[in-house]
């Protein structure tokens, strides 16, 4: 989280951040017309960088205060207006040129975070689809044992060859285990090792095989196959599939029988006294929004889009400002509770994209809290949901620090 008198993060004990390896070629990626000419970090994944959903993804981990992000060389200025760009500017707080090797990006990487943050996990740029849960686990078991792996049991058969392709050997899978990311460990412990492995000359394909030269135990993390790493065209296939599949309803090329769109818009005024709660979120404020309930202007547009998505009406027909069951209610339990009643209808929530219009406070540092309360409250996975934060430059209620107000748009389907 960052201090805004500051602007320097606030470490607490055991803080956490993710140091994420994105300078590769990708030249297995670049096989067909659509890929050869882009580097993979940039090539999109149903509309959106591959690299831009790895973040997303690290950003709605409220255990992640900061990302250090290594990348090519040549890229570092395109990938920090990148950044800037898809609103990731308050999480992603150092872009630095990464080396030849993976290794070598990881060690510039890790560099670049804080000496005072006492965790680091380590985190592929081409794993866009890690989970929330996933990095729980992952970060709650380096904080217990001081390293840990996210990974999965092999299920295959495994065959040792030999160099002329025959094989030899077949070991026994129940002791087989799938590395995935996050890594994660003590920063100063990982630097240090990555620094004696420049050193000697030593080359590693992952940050666990230093640990395991020294015989220091790595705890293994269940991992989940969906936490797939975009290395060919083939994992690129699956990755749009797990986005719905190319030219579905994230391109916008075509939503498709069974889906629907609606849209939401709530306005309140300020007023001393009362708590400004955005998207679930207590905002430090000295004024808040006026309204009957607790005045969420973000849970009340989410909520009128999934309705109108599903043709159910509006808040007010649900939910009316006339009954006092609903005086200083919990928005975000609202939501829930409609999430509920479009799975009565045969809906399920599908995306949402909601904007967020406030002149101060900052809403940025916020926004990885009010992904994760969204994501409690809909069941829609973190990387079909998207909070963006503006100003109305000192224009309107909004701009004269008035009111607060939000807009969204949500993506239904019938189950």
């Amino acid at each position: 989280m960052t201090d805004e008198t500051t602007d320097q993060p606030t470490v607490r004990t055991g803080s956490v951040w993710a140091a994420v390896v994105a300078a590769g070629e990708g030249t297995r990626m670049r096989v067909t017309p659509a890929t050869s000419a882009v580097r993979k970090p940039f090539i999109e994944v149903a509309g959106v960088p591959i690299v831009v959903r790895t973040l997303r993804a690290l950003a709605a981990c409220a255990d992640i205060e900061g990302i250090s992000l290594g990348v090519a060389v040549g890229d570092v200025d395109l990938v920090t207006e990148l950044v800037a760009s898809s609103g990731l500017a308050d999480r992603v707080r150092r872009v630095v040129a990464g080396g030849a090797r993976r290794q070598d990006t990881v060690r510039e990487a890790v560099r670049a975070v804080p000496e005072d943050v006492e965790y680091v996990a380590v985190h592929d740029g081409a794993r866009p689809f890690v989970s929330v849960e996933v990095l729980d686990r992952a970060v709650a078991a380096a904080r217990r044992t001081g390293a840990s792996c996210v990974g999965l049991p092999c299920h295959e058969t495994i065959k040792r060859v030999d160099d002329e392709g025959v094989i030899r050997e077949t070991l026994d899978r129940s002791r087989l285990f799938s590395a995935q990311t996050p890594q994660t460990f003590r920063r100063a412990q990982l630097l240090a090792f990555l620094e004696e492995a420049d050193r000697e000359g030593t080359h590693v394909t992952d940050e666990t095989a230093l640990f395991d030269m020294r015989g220091i135990g790595v705890e293994a993390v269940t991992g989940e196959r969906a936490n797939i790493k975009i290395t060919t065209p083939d994992d690129l296939a699956i990755a749009e599939s797990l986005c719905g599949g190319p030219g579905g309803f994230m391109r916008g090329e075509s939503l498709g029988e069974g889906i629907a769109v609606g849209i939401g818009y709530d306005m309140h005024p300020l007023v001393k006294g009362r708590r400004l709660i955005v998207c679930g979120v207590d905002l430090p404020s000295e004024v808040g929004a006026d309204g009957h309930s607790d005045a969420d202007p973000a849970a009340h547009a989410v909520i009128d889009a999934l309705l109108g998505a599903a043709a159910l009406g509006d808040i007010g027909r649900l939910f009316p400002d006339t009954d006092p069951a609903y005086k200083g209610a919990d928005s975000m339990g609202l939501l829930a509770r409609v999430r509920g009643r479009l799975a009565e209808e045969g809906y399920s929530a599908r995306s949402i994209d909601l904007t967020v219009f406030l002149e101060r406070p900052k809403v940025g540092p916020h926004v990885r809290h009010m992904l994760r309360r969204l994501r409690e409250a809909t069941g829609v996975p973190v990387e079909r949901l998207n909070i963006k934060a503006k100003t109305m430059n000192g224009i309107g209620p909004v701009g004269e620090g008035r009111a607060v107000a939000a807009q969204a748009a949500a993506v239904v389907e019938r189950l």
